[in-house]
């Protein structure tokens, strides 16, 4: 129902744009919108590196997911 009854891809934008300066990466606009629906694995591989450990994937996708609650919540 996202897109539907509430428009969150901005809060999700802002997630990942945080999640990845928190760890010294750029994340842009273009970015979201070239991995906009895909899952988080394969967002995390794809800007993060595929050779990023599964720990630390795992880390990046728990923050990513943090940071959009807070900004839905505010």
């Amino acid at each position: 129902m996202d897109g539907v009854i509430a428009d969150t891809a901005p809060f999700h934008f802002l997630a990942w744009q945080k999640a990845a300066q928190d760890r010294g990466i750029a994340f842009t606009e273009d970015d979201f919108r070239d991995t906009f629906g895909k899952r988080n694995p394969e967002i995390i591989a794809e800007k993060f590196g595929k050779d990023i450990p599964p720990q630390e994937a795992e880390d990046v996708s728990q923050r990513k997911e943090e940071l959009f609650r807070r900004i839905c919540r505010a």
